[in-house]
């Protein structure tokens, strides 16, 4: 497959198997639905957020060149470009955790 010229769809699908991923875990890795990653892969959703860009971006861990395309096939897409910067993690990384750091049992039981 050409991917440089491929669409969102095919990309989509491409990218998950080549990690080995399900559907299921990429939609769970996401925080979106089984079958709006399905939709997603077959074409049936046509205007996907760039939120749901970034997600997916992150969950494939996609770099360079794979990243680039995705966000061409998006543009293709949709019509909109999308920004090619590191998408914000929405989790806090350890390296900016700055409080106290300390344990209490059973506080999270």
């Amino acid at each position: 497959m050409d991917v440089k010229n491929a669409d969102f769809a095919d990309l989509v699908g491409q990218y998950r198997q080549q990690r080995g991923m399900s559907q299921g875990q990429l939609a769970q890795a996401t925080r979106l639905s089984r079958t709006y990653v399905y939709h997603l892969e077959t074409g049936m959703r046509k205007n996907p957020s760039e939120h749901v860009i970034h997600s997916i971006v992150r969950a494939l861990e996609l770099q360079g060149s794979e990243r680039s395309h995705l966000y061409d096939a998006y543009t293709r897409l949709t019509g909109h470009s999308i920004a090619y910067e590191e998408p914000e993690s929405t989790l806090l990384g350890a390296g900016r955790f700055t409080g106290p750091q300390y344990f209490i049992p059973g506080a999270f039981a």
